[in-house]
């Protein structure tokens, strides 16, 4: 908490100002978690002092709000040219990295105890030089760094590390709740940890495991079952599949067809949901490998569909598979 407060001051991220009436007044809330290692040990505590989002209205006192975050495709194109190459991986982590950023609106929040006045002042890349090369992926505070020349990549780093307090972690193996094992065959990518907490956190880590994570030729349909009295549940387990489909290609398809059914789910749907979990079950350590491969210009693609396959809409679905140099990209 006190490190928090402390960064704060430092970027001088806000003005202690007065009151009025008029001004919408933002609560604040702190957030105490602990930050894991790939498995699952505390590294450390964390504290976040957090507004209370839910009191603003948008479009009035905000308007759109993202963070960088690459794409899992580009993440697995640009780690294959790595591994093709053989460059080193780098991963870093931007300590405090909201605080960065620039602010347009102006938002009021309540003072917290310990925050006195302080004046503000309003924060995929490609590096090229010559015949050196580094790329550059960022999701939000997590950077992976690589490139053709280790030297060029340690400059690089120094530069960031001038600019923005951040931890050099070494070569790549643990990032996003991915963890990534490289040998001499390649990287593998997988998420069992992640498995293994949505299993406890959804009480399905004594369900018997199957083999597949759905039947052959099931089809969904918006009138199968009854409604779920809380559809809260359906949606939380399928919005965590959906991320662990970063490593997991094989429940790809089954995750798209529950994913369709957010709005109103059904019993029917909620099955097949605990279905995918069950092989998740006795499939943990299942992931991505990444290989380098002898040619890397070399990039195959593949589609298929089906005719009027759903039995609510009669449309189609098509489904495709691109590998670049032999490794599952998209």
């Amino acid at each position: 908490m006190a490190e928090e407060i402390n960064v704060m001051l430092v970027k001088k991220t806000w003005d202690l100002v007065p009151f009025y009436a008029s001004n919408n007044l933002v609560g604040i809330k702190w957030i105490n978690t602990t930050k894991p290692d790939e498995d699952g040990h505390v590294i450390r505590p964390k504290a976040r002092l957090v507004a209370r989002g839910f009191d603003q209205q948008e479009d009035i006192d905000y308007s759109e709000t993202f963070s960088p975050v690459v794409k899992s495709t580009t993440i697995r194109l640009v780690l294959s040219l790595a591994l093709y190459s053989n460059w080193v991986i780098r991963h870093l982590d931007v300590k405090k990295t909201f605080l960065h950023g620039d602010l347009i609106e102006e938002v009021y929040m309540k003072q917290h105890a310990e925050l006195f006045s302080c004046q503000s002042d309003n924060s995929m890349f490609i590096f090229r030089r010559a015949k050196f090369i580094v790329y550059l992926l960022l999701y939000a505070d997590d950077i992976i760094v690589t490139g053709n020349s280790a030297q060029l990549i340690t400059k690089f780093i120094s530069l960031l590390s001038a600019e923005f307090a951040m931890k050099d972690l070494g070569d790549l193996h643990y990032f996003l709740g991915v963890q990534a094992i490289r040998t001499s065959k390649g990287l593998f990518l997988c998420q069992k940890k992640y498995v293994h907490d949505l299993l406890q956190k959804f009480h399905l880590h004594n369900a018997k495991p199957v083999r597949t994570p759905l039947l052959n030729r099931t089809t969904l349909s918006v009138t199968d079952g009854d409604l779920l009295s809380d559809p809260t549940e359906y949606r939380s387990m399928v919005g965590a599949l959906q991320y662990l489909t970063i490593t997991r290609p094989d429940i790809k398809y089954v995750v798209h067809l529950v994913s369709q059914f957010m709005h109103a789910p059904r019993t029917s749907h909620l099955l097949i949901v605990k279905r995918i979990y069950r092989y998740l079950h006795g499939t943990t350590d299942y992931g991505l490998w990444l290989r380098p491969a002898p040619d890397m210009s070399l990039m195959i693609a593949y589609s298929d569909a089906n005719w009027a396959g759903c039995p609510d809409s009669c449309r189609s679905t098509t489904g495709y598979a691109i590998f670049f140099g032999g490794n599952l990209i998209s």
